[in-house]
């Protein structure tokens, strides 16, 4: 429906709406696993990949850290604050242990599967926001 002076106003709003929320961010993949062996980190992966289609879902909370150059090292000096914003939404455990001969061996697995996220680069920060 026009208003008295021609404009949509409706649509006005759904632009603005369509527009408020995605603009300036950008959808990537992003999937980590830990291993430790006997207390001792054997092996870390942190996988980043932009996402090459719109990944559907809710936005959680975001997380906001201080941007480096690229998500990829801003993820790998914000090791601490990302994993806890990982460990609030889900992530896999798998542990194992084995004694043989008196002798005692662990492994344990840290998985959160590859996942949609929202990143916002901004003002020299990085705003991260799981989509589920």
């Amino acid at each position: 429906m026009r208003s008295r002076n021609g404009d949509h106003p409706l649509l006005h709003f759904g632009c603005a709406l369509v527009l408020g929320t995605t603009l300036g961010a950008d959808e990537y993949l992003i999937g980590y696993r830990l291993i430790t062996q006997n207390a001792t980190v054997a092996q870390e992966r942190l996988h980043v990949t932009p996402a090459m289609q719109p990944c559907q879902g809710l936005l959680q909370p975001p997380l906001t850290l201080s941007a480096s150059d690229t998500l990829s090292t801003t993820l790998q000096r914000h090791r601490d604050a990302f994993d806890a914003y990982l460990r609030q939404h889900f992530l896999h455990v798998q542990h194992l242990e084995r004694s043989v001969n008196h002798t005692t061996s662990s492994l344990t697995t840290l998985t959160f599967p590859t996942a949609c996220f929202e990143v916002e680069f901004k003002a020299g920060f990085a705003t991260i926001a799981l989509i589920k």
